[in-house]
């Protein structure tokens, strides 16, 4: 029988609001409006230019979430195409270096490696050796197959506590989220997955406290939306202190639209390093074995 765990003082990282500087998906929102406020001659080639490199799933994807307006439509895809292109060379150099790391470490944790490494790269960051921790991950369960929700929608686990702006600019993890998700998806699928976000502490984690970790779940849920348009089934974040539940949903009605409030889940309960998850709450959303899985996960990533 294991001994109970000893609770720990840690001492939380400071973020302070807006520190994330400019993002991937800054550029890909500037790239937006700049194409969109284009004359008619250029809307038509902007226009023949995206159906050469667009897939069907993500014409209806990016039509669905511009309401049917194929102008919008086509500006939004064709500014997320060329900021995904921009990263696609390193990517592939990066891939042939860490191959090994598929056999030795898993498919998940390859794709991670990817992603951090060339958002490193992307901001100058990429002389420090150290590695991006590992705040967004997929799980396999002992049946061999990919953890999903309730509903069957496969989830992505966030750990943002992870974050540590002493290693890295904000702006890095940013992209490398940005970078791993479009590594998980298929842009010949319209897939949907659901996000548990879960803003505990952990053991050796630089441990921001969760108030000054609604800058990155915004941007989180930002990046998700704006460059990811119909991906989100669900995103689930969990536990808050009661009273940070009512700032974030003013937080989130004020940015976002009333659709893609309705597809957020915020879960109210202790959040220090050794709080336990809200059970009874999570167990609404996903079954009992995932949330175990991705709490034994969890603790595994643990640095102390």
């Amino acid at each position: 029988m294991k001994a109970a765990r000893v609770a720990r003082t840690v001492t939380p990282v400071v973020i302070t609001p807006g520190a994330s500087e400019r993002s991937w998906r800054g550029t890909f929102l500037s790239s937006v409006d700049n194409n969109h406020n284009d004359d008619d001659s250029t809307s038509s080639s902007l226009d023949e230019s995206v159906e050469e490199m667009m897939t069907f799933a993500e014409r209806k994807r990016f039509l669905t979430a511009n309401n049917g307006n194929e102008e919008k439509a086509m500006a939004q895809l064709q500014a997320y195409l060329e900021a995904r292109d921009e990263f696609q060379g390193t990517q592939l150099q990066l891939e042939v270096s860490y191959q090994s790391l598929i056999d030795s470490h898993g498919r998940d944790y390859y794709d991670w490696v990817i992603a951090s490494e060339t958002a490193k790269e992307a901001y100058n960051e990429d002389k420090s050796s150290a590695m991006l921790p590992r705040i967004m991950r997929t799980h396999i369960m002992e049946d061999g197959k990919e953890a999903c929700d309730l509903e069957g929608h496969r989830i992505l686990h966030v750990l943002p506590a992870q974050i540590d702006p002493a290693l890295f600019s904000l702006k890095t993890y940013a992209l490398a989220i940005a970078l791993y998700l479009d590594r998980k998806v298929s842009r010949e699928s319209v897939e949907t997955l659901t996000v548990l976000l879960d803003v505990r502490g952990g053991a050796g984690w630089a441990n921001p406290k969760a108030f000054n970790l609604m800058p990155f779940i915004e941007e989180t849920c930002s990046i998700l939306i704006s460059m990811f348009p119909e991906r989100m089934h669900k995103t689930i974040i969990y536990p808050l202190p009661y009273a940070l539940t009512w700032t974030l949903q003013s937080i989130v009605s004020s940015v976002l639209d009333a659709k893609t409030v309705q597809k957020l889940a915020i879960l109210s309960g202790q959040t220090g390093v050794d709080a336990p998850m809200p059970r009874q709450k999570l167990f609404l959303h996903v079954d009992e074995k995932v949330a175990l899985i991705c709490e034994r996960e969890r603790l595994e990533a643990f640095t102390i």
